[in-house]
């Protein structure tokens, strides 16, 4: 790996300023009398103001593959504060001059680009299953067995309205809701994608078209979170937004560019067929009934979509219909990137018995950013689903009941 690196500053200030000091008795007394100024700090620049850092990590290597990459930049600025107002119940300072908030807080707020941690609800290998699948979800390769469905989305609609007139439906309990779930709510949504599509089947075949015998990208993405991975001298906050004791500074985090995951695939489409009058068709067939033998015989399975539910067999079965149509799709890269961006200011907060005028306020600003790339290898896509949730659960139950009531009428 080459790394390479561009750098701002750093850049340096005084301390040099003067202060005050005043007591009393007891916290209910006033203030006494402030004393004279009192110099303190150095004229000499020591103090960072600001610094910056550009790192570059990639391979030289001549090669067409996709290879690791990794840039990372930080940037430090602090805040200009030239005079405090400080006390305890009995002891009273005031200073102004070059940087005084500095001098006596010591330095810190400068992060690092480890001091942020991306966190993605999917995993590499859940995104690496989705992007496989939607590579060969539309399978260009005709087969009989999508010919011999395609009817029965009529027929079916024909049959369950013919049920319903005839109140053959039990219409309560779990009955109804299986009836909604598996009969009228997927009915209404196909017919509703079919006349679109009628609409759209032009424009959508002239793109597919285009695309025949070409190189081919899909992606895959996952939105994350940040959250501060911070270990230094003064630096803390409560997960209920409070300070431990011991801390004077904590920080925020606006993300200028989300958290975001990636998994790409790029391959070549094939063709094994040219007239476009069988192209429209197969279009109209694929897009609304399964995509090959394998896809259409694991959707005749009894309840195998609750096997759905848990894992995801999609990459499986996408290569099974690959193998039994002819289909020429060919993956030949797989690749993952994760990136962000964020704005962190520094936030000076009450430490122990003393209360400062800086309580509250911003005494520096940090701005990070993250971008790695990596190549993924094309192994094994059975994965986790992460799709079981409420309505999974409700469905469930029902199909239960009528299992088991249909053993007891037995």
């Amino acid at each position: 790996m080459r790394t390479r690196a561009k750098y701002e500053g750093p850049d340096y200030g005084p301390t040099d300023h003067v202060v005050r000091a005043a007591s009393r008795p007891s916290v209910n007394d006033p203030w006494g009398q402030f004393g004279g100024d009192t110099p303190v700090g150095s004229s000499t620049p020591t103090v960072l103001l600001h610094d910056g850092e550009f790192v570059i990590e990639d391979d030289p290597t001549p090669s067409r593959a996709v290879k690791t990459i990794n840039h990372t930049k930080r940037v430090f600025r602090l805040a200009t504060i030239n005079s405090y107002d400080e006390f305890t119940a009995t002891n009273r300072y005031q200073a102004e001059g070059n940087n005084v908030h500095t001098y006596n807080w010591g330095f810190y707020g400068k992060l690092g680009s480890t001091s942020l941690v991306a966190s993605y609800p999917r995993t590499i290998s859940q995104l690496k299953a989705d992007a496989i699948h939607k590579f060969h979800d539309a399978n260009e390769v005709d087969t009989l067995l999508n010919l011999v469905e395609s009817p029965k989305l009529i027929s079916g609609a024909s049959q369950l309205s013919k049920l319903m007139k005839q109140r053959k439906f039990a219409l309560g309990g779990s009955s109804a809701f299986l009836a909604w779930s598996f009969g009228l709510a997927p009915l209404l949504a196909d017919i509703n994608k079919i006349n679109a599509a009628l609409r759209e089947i032009k424009a959508k075949m002239d793109q597919y078209v285009k695309r025949t015998n070409t190189r081919r990208r899909v992606s895959a993405v996952s939105l994350g979170t940040l959250s501060p991975n911070i270990s230094a001298t003064g630096y803390g906050i409560n997960s209920d937004g409070t300070y431990p004791g011991g801390s004077w500074w904590h920080t925020r985090i606006y993300p200028t560019t989300p958290p975001i995951r990636r998994v790409g695939v790029a391959g070549r489409n094939g063709v094994e067929y040219n007239t476009d009058a069988f192209k429209r068709l197969h279009y109209l067939v694929q897009r609304f009934v399964a995509t090959g033998p394998a896809s259409l015989g694991w959707e005749l399975i009894p309840f195998s979509f609750m096997l759905d539910w848990f894992v995801n067999l999609s990459g499986v079965i996408d290569a099974m219909d690959n193998a039994l149509t002819g289909n020429t799709k060919g993956i030949d890269t797989i690749w993952m990137s994760e990136k962000w961006a964020a704005l962190v200011p520094v936030i000076k907060h009450k430490y122990g018995g003393w209360t400062s005028d800086s309580d509250g306020k911003q005494t520096a600003l940090n701005e990070l950013s993250y971008y790695h790339r990596e190549p993924v290898s094309l192994d094994s896509v059975v994965t986790g689903s992460g799709r079981f949730g409420k309505k999974q659960t409700a469905l469930t139950a029902a199909l239960l009941h009528q299992i088991v009531a249909s053993l007891r009428r037995r």
